[in-house]
């Protein structure tokens, strides 16, 4: 289902209005802390609460480069696939592994997921080139067999 909403283009377009009621914060006070671009574009923002509470950090990926949009089109189907992902596949497997998605919608023009900040929680990516030993591949193995479990059989027109 596609949302009515408009959302961000860009990342200055994140705004504390348009992102408080996306994570169940009033009136939050936003800080970005990163801007990280690529295929999609993370923008990792703290959230502070108006009662004073401690900040929330979160990661907003989407599609926030309208020169790559409009040079790669197809580029949008990528995004709206891990927007469908999050809403329809990933809480069928409740033991998978991912960011916690706090909410993920999809337009005509772009598709957004607010997810739980991971660098926040110390967690770091790994570089692509780098070897992993054998029990970490072992983890992304068991991972991809409980995706593929609790999908088998499903009819594909089943999951948007």
């Amino acid at each position: 289902m596609t949302t009515a909403e408009v959302l961000p283009s860009l990342p200055q377009d994140i705004t504390a209005q348009w992102l408080s009621p996306k994570i169940s914060v009033k009136n939050a006070m936003i800080q970005v802390k990163k801007i990280i671009t690529g295929t999609a574009t993370l923008v990792l923002i703290s959230a502070m609460p108006e009662d004073g509470s401690q900040p929330i950090s979160v990661c907003v990926k989407g599609g926030f480069n309208p020169t790559m949009l409009s040079q790669f089109p197809f580029i949008l189907s990528l995004y709206t696939r891990e927007v469908d992902f999050y809403n329809n596949l990933a809480p069928r497997v409740p033991h998978l592994n991912v960011p916690r998605k706090l909410w993920a919608e999809k337009s005509a023009d772009n598709a957004v997921v607010i997810m739980e900040d991971i660098c926040a929680a110390s967690f770091v990516f790994s570089d692509p080139v780098e070897t992993w030993p054998v029990h970490r591949v072992k983890k992304v193995v068991e991972q991809f067999a409980a995706l593929h479990a609790a999908t088998w059989g499903v009819e594909a027109a089943s999951v948007p």
